[in-house]
Parts: C-alpha cells; sequence; structure tokens
C-alpha cells in the first residue's frame, strides 16, 4: 500500500552533546516505528546553532536500525563546518528497506568540545 511519514519539531530545542551518537528528537520520539515493510526513502533535515567555543569541525548523521544498540551506520555522511558561520543546515537522504516494528532513528555526532543546539528538525519517509 505505501506509508508516508511527516515530522517537524520547531518548538523544542535538541543538544548534542560531543563525541556521542544521539538520536535526533522529533515530538518527544527518537526513532520511527514502520508499519510497513518495503523499499524506502528517508530525509532527515537538521538546523544547528553553533557554539563560540569549542565548535565542531564536523557533524555526521545516519540512519541507525540500532540506535540503542551498537548504531549501524547506514546512510553516513559527514558534513564539514565552515568557521565564521553562527548555524548551518545539513540535510540526510537514503533508500534502504523498511521492516515492521524494526525502530530507525536519525543519529548525529560532532567532534566539537562544546553541545550544539538544534531548534529546528525535519524528517519526511516514504515506504513502498
Amino acid at each position: 500500500m505505501g506509508m508516508y511519514i511527516q515530522w517537524k519539531d520547531d518548538k523544542n530545542k535538541q543538544s548534542f552533546k560531543p563525541k556521542e551518537w544521539v538520536p535526533m528528537v522529533l515530538n518527544g520520539k527518537d526513532a520511527i516505528v514502520p508499519t510497513e515493510e518495503g523499499h524506502c526513502f528517508w530525509e532527515a533535515q537538521l538546523h544547528l546553532t553553533l557554539p563560540k567555543t569549542g565548535r565542531p569541525t564536523y557533524v555526521k548523521m545516519n540512519y541507525s536500525r540500532d540506535y540503542k544498540g551498537k548504531n549501524d551506520t547506514t546512510g553516513t555522511n559527514t558534513y564539514a563546518v565552515p568557521e565564521g558561520i553562527e548555524s548551518i543546515q545539513f540535510t540526510l537522504s537514503w533508500f534502504f528497506n523498511a521492516k515492521p516494528d524494526t525502530p530507525i532513528s536519525c543519529m548525529v555526532y560532532h567532534n566539537g568540545a562544546a553541545p550544539i543546539v538544534s531548534e529546528i528538525r525535519q524528517f519526511k519517509g516514504l515506504i513502498l
């Protein structure tokens, strides 16, 4: 049949600790649980406010099917963070197979010395 998922969280800030994989939280949920099996295309958007000191030089995002376990590296992208900017936005897209009751989370990692903050996070997914 198909399944379309859409979440946006622009009301709750989320802090991401340095040098630790942290699940992106959208409306209080840290994972998407498909109710159908199929091929899927997922896209997550992350807007970050960067600290003045302890800034990261890169941010990584991935989709994890075992986010509370070993955190697989499905669709991992690494994004450079240019110097001199106060905020930045990243988008992570990936195709893979979804299975019912297998939670998938969008994970965020950065190499800074201070936390980074997201004021806006979005997720859209399509399972066919």
